[in-house]
């Protein structure tokens, strides 16, 4: 996995992150895995 990858995948966490404060961890990581293939 290339460097432009990990600032991606740590973008979308971010993004995540932000826009639902409320939800867990493990369900941004799902919801990362269905935009990234993971």
């Amino acid at each position: 996995m290339s460097s432009s990858d990990y600032c991606r995948i740590a973008a979308l966490c971010a993004l995540s992150g932000l826009r639902e404060r409320s939800t867990p961890g493990p369900i941004s990581v799902s919801v990362i895995g269905q935009h990234t293939g993971y």
